[in-house]
């Protein structure tokens, strides 16, 4: 299916009035969606109703629209609308809105104030001079009457110029109307200049969402792209009666729609493919599991002409940003833009400059242009809404802002003022805050030694006074080494895909040790910690109530938490505690092999809490299961303990179904900025980085995470490893000599350790005692000020503490309280705290 031939869009002729005149004789027709015939129908029944001519006229939102996840309506909404309604919004009972284009505005609200005066509000008295004054000259330049009932049809329509809607949907003057039309809308009576202005419209949003995206994306990412551009600075998004999940809502129902839209446009853009061989089939339009991805062409000469050819009213708010961002002095910004000029009127320059290209090529590109979104939208937006008050009137204004409420509560299930109601797996949930409070006041005389983080601090080159040795933190440090946090930036969106980032961390597992393929930013997900990915990849894989996860306890307990959020039932397999608690990857194929509806298993290496790392060949053996078709997770948080090479995350390249996860938070001392990564194969990870928050990763956490990872602070969190094994090898060593403290479990790969404590010391036959454990766990935190972590419920695990491995004055302090509180409990003797 192609789009029409030639470069029209360079110089389109706006004074067109018949369809003839367009470029060819199918131009256009992507704009028109297929509906139920008789829908239709009903729909046109009702411009039929409207003496006043409407040259121009389309229906839109979730009354046209199924959206999945927008809230029912009422089915006493229409009074008594057409079967063909009825049927088509299946008894939810949604308001129809329209917009109508006009050739004058005056003469067509004289016209229709004659036939509906009840339309109007009290602004209707004042004649159709001051009605068009209204809509031409505030806000948008659209007239809205809500809640007008039309063939039993209770309905919304907005009246504008057709001038007005040609220059917004070429220029993006307001993007209010070109918003609306950028998604798919039922077009009732199709006009030639509109046709071709919203052609422009469409292939504009288009360049503008390829300007946002990375090289590699998939349609859903363009569509909901494009979706989200409208509402980026329109402030009622911010209110509390809109819908969040609104433009993933829109796309999600109406891919085919959206492909219908924008596929024949795509396909004759030159620096952009679609990569999926099913796109040479005349009918891949209309397949709903296509799921095609695209790919685009990153060079800056390319990317530059597609900043050329935006639209210009949009382009010049684009260009005066980046003249504040360059700091260029205004008089040679004029003189450039004045060379930069289209010759004259009748030809435009295509092809972009030196400066188009230094826009095309900056790191801040997505940032600038959606904040130009946000300036084109903001003022225009926020007066219409205002100017509702005076077209609609006090009492429908009330009407839709109570209606719009009453919406947001369906979809929320409460609002604030009303109890929540919880569902019984949050309900169920503790809070994972589960250490102990060791005094109402911190003054650093604690040690913490129970959440397993970098006691020597963060893998950067500080100076001793903590501060980044010769930076000063403001942006115009220099040196990959110094975090470029631009202060005077932090008013922007942070960079939302993080190449640059996601490259560095590649540089560090691109080792060769199991494959010679090469990890790409294709092959990342960012988050917020490891958590946000283990909740993502359970949202993606797992259908709720239905489908299943795989885990090998004792381990990390944020599995077990997302599970149960999001309704997917445990099958566990634990670990072997006859073998120091490695895999079982004959079992776990086995519980594979019999229950289909586990969709992922989750392997933690080096182990939490057992410290142990799982061996490569189990889990190969559970990658080579040959009949289930589901996700391995490795999580390797506390990898960089392990022998060098240890890391599988280069294994993703070989195998597509393995996911592997780490963090900054414990080898690289940054657990304060919460950044995990999941290193997999393309496709799943094009589906995290769909499923993830927007700007989920700030741009401080950004610039943290990038210096951390070059050579002069890699070399600084190394030298801290060392002397965290150094400290754990110490406590191997000492811990033993402690009457009352049993066997090291697991393995001795983590910055922490699991040790049994004893009922009696092991000389005497001790042997291992929750009781002891507890009481020891207890009197450490409350009294000497020394918090580890008790682990004595989890299989395998009885009697047990888990110690973080601290500084070598925290491990002196951690085993001197020891000794007296384990000596204390043995011997039944009251244990001193040092705050009495």
């Amino acid at each position: 299916m192609r789009s029409d031939p030639g470069d029209w869009d360079a110089n389109p002729d706006l004074s067109i009035s018949a369809f003839s005149e367009l470029p060819s004789k199918d131009f256009g027709v992507n704009q028109h969606m297929i509906i139920n015939q008789e829908f239709k129908e009903a729909l046109r029944q009702i411009l039929w109703q409207f003496r006043a001519p409407i040259r121009y006229a389309f229906a839109y939102g979730s009354g046209v629209f199924q959206q999945t996840g927008s809230a029912p309506g009422s089915n006493q909404c229409h009074p008594s609308a057409p079967a063909a309604i009825k049927n088509m919004q299946q008894g939810q009972g949604k308001m129809i809105d329209f917009i109508f284009g006009v050739s004058y505005s005056q003469h067509w609200h004289s016209l229709n104030l004659g036939q509906h005066r009840d339309h109007y509000s009290g602004l209707g008295s004042m004649g159709s001079y001051m009605v068009s004054q209204v809509q031409d000259k505030i806000g948008a330049g659209v007239y809205f009457n809500p809640y007008i009932t039309v063939n039993g049809t209770l309905i919304k329509y907005g009246v504008v110029n057709l001038d007005t809607l040609c220059r917004d949907l070429s220029q993006w003057d307001t993007l209010y109307l070109a918003g609306r039309l950028q998604k798919p809308v039922k077009i009732l009576r199709d006009h030639p200049k509109v046709r071709l202005a919203n052609q422009i419209n469409l292939l504009s949003a288009v360049r503008v969402a390829l300007l946002l995206l990375p090289a590699e994306f998939t349609e859903f990412q363009l569509y909901s792209t494009i979706a989200s551009m409208s509402y980026m600075g329109d402030l009622r998004m911010a209110l509390p009666a809109e819908d969040p999940r609104k433009v993933n809502n829109i796309v999600s129902s109406q891919m085919a729609n959206f492909r219908r839209l924008y596929a024949p446009l795509i396909e004759n853009l030159p620096n952009v493919t679609f990569n999926d061989r099913r796109c040479t089939e005349g009918d891949w339009i209309d397949d709903p599991d296509a799921n095609v991805r695209l790919t685009q062409d990153m060079d800056p000469v390319k990317r530059g002409n597609m900043v050329r050819r935006l639209p210009e009213s949009f382009r010049a708010k684009l260009y005066f940003q980046y003249q504040t961002r360059y700091q260029i002095p205004r008089a040679e910004f004029d003189k450039m833009m004045k060379e930069n000029n289209d010759t004259s009127d009748l030809v435009r320059r295509r092809q972009g400059g030196p400066f188009e290209q230094r826009i095309a090529d900056d790191k801040n590109l997505t940032t600038e242009v959606q904040a130009a979104i946000s300036k084109t939208i903001r003022w225009p937006s926020t007066v219409q809404s205002a100017k509702g008050l005076l077209t609609s009137g006090i009492g429908r204004t009330w009407r839709y802002l109570r209606e719009k409420q009453d919406k947001y509560k369906n979809l929320t299930g409460w609002l604030p003022e009303t109890p929540p109601s919880i569902s019984p797996n949050a309900r169920a949930l503790t809070s994972s805050n589960c250490s102990l409070t060791v005094a109402p006041e911190n003054d650093g005389s604690n040690i913490l030694l129970d959440a397993n983080e970098n006691a020597y601090g963060p893998g950067l080159a500080l100076n001793s006074e903590g501060a980044l040795e010769k930076s000063t933190v403001t942006g115009t440090s220099t040196g990959a080494s110094k975090p470029e946090i631009d202060l005077l930036g932090l008013n922007r969106y942070p960079d939302p895909h993080q190449i640059e980032l996601k490259k560095l961390f590649c540089q560090l597992r691109n080792t060769h040790t199991h494959t010679q393929k090469d990890l790409g930013p294709e092959n990342l997900f960012v988050g917020v910690g490891s958590d946000e990915a283990i909740d993502a990849l359970l949202r993606c894989f797992c259908v709720p109530g239905k489908d299943k996860i795989l885990t090998c306890p004792p381990t990390y307990g944020m599995y077990g938490v997302s599970a149960q959020v999001n309704d997917v039932e445990i099958v566990k397999v634990p670990l072997d505690v006859n073998n120091d608690f490695q895999l079982q990857p004959e079992k776990i194929n086995e519980a594979l092999a019999a229950d289909p509806s586990i969709k992922m298993a989750y392997i933690c290496s080096p182990g939490n809490p057992t410290a142990n790392l799982i061996k490569k060949s189990d889990i190969l053996k559970v990658l080579e299961h040959p009949t289930w078709n589901g996700v391995v997770v490795v999580d390797e948080a506390y990898i960089d303990f392990a022998p060098e090479g240890s890391s599988l995350a280069e294994w993703v390249t070989e195998w597509p179904n393995l996911v592997v996860m780490q963090t900054l938070s414990k080898a690289f001392g940054l657990a304060g900025i919460r950044l995990g990564v999941a290193f997999t194969s393309p496709p799943i990870a094009t589906l995290l980085n769909s499923l993830k928050a927007p700007y989920n990763i700030s741009s401080p956490t950004s610039a943290l995470a990038t210096a951390a990872l070059s050579p002069t602070n890699l070399a600084v969190m190394r030298k801290y490893r060392e002397q965290i094994i150094a400290q754990r090898n110490r406590l191997v060593q000492e811990l033993p000599k402690i009457p009352g403290i049993g066997r090291f479990l697991g393995g001795q790969e983590a910055n922490f350790l699991l040790v049994e404590l004893l009922d009696k010391p092991t000389n005497e036959g001790g042997k291992p005692s929750n009781a002891t454990a507890l009481a020891a766990y207890e009197a450490m935190a409350e009294k000497r000020s020394v918090v580890v972590r008790f682990r004595g419920k989890e299989l395998g695990c009885e009697g047990c503490l888990r110690i973080t491995v601290g500084t070598e004055q925290e491990v002196t302090k951690f085993l001197q309280e020891l000794r007296v509180v384990l000596h204390g409990i043995l011997n039944g003797e009251t244990i001193q705290s040092l705050r009495d």
